[in-house]
């Protein structure tokens, strides 16, 4: 179930928090098929489609927010945050 409350400062949050499967392929091209944070080739590997601006934050989830990292750094940037 999609979560359609409010964030602060009463602006609608995006219900749909995952990128789509075509949404994730527009990244990984727009890449060159590379994680955008280390440079690791991807092709062949698993990878995640980040939210550029958080979701939590209001961030929205289309191609323009997002951006394809190799599952390492992933982990890392959610560590860092």
């Amino acid at each position: 179930m999609a979560y359609t409350g409010k964030k602060e400062g009463g602006m609608p949050k995006d219900a749909r928090r995952r990128f789509t499967d075509k949404q994730a392929r527009q990244l990984l091209v727009l890449a060159d098929e590379r994680c955008e944070r280390c440079g690791t080739s991807l092709v062949g590997r698993d990878y995640h489609v980040h939210h550029k601006k958080p979701h939590s934050l209001g961030g929205v989830t289309v191609v323009t927010n997002g951006m394809v990292l190799c599952v390492n750094c992933h982990k890392e940037v959610h560590r860092e945050a």
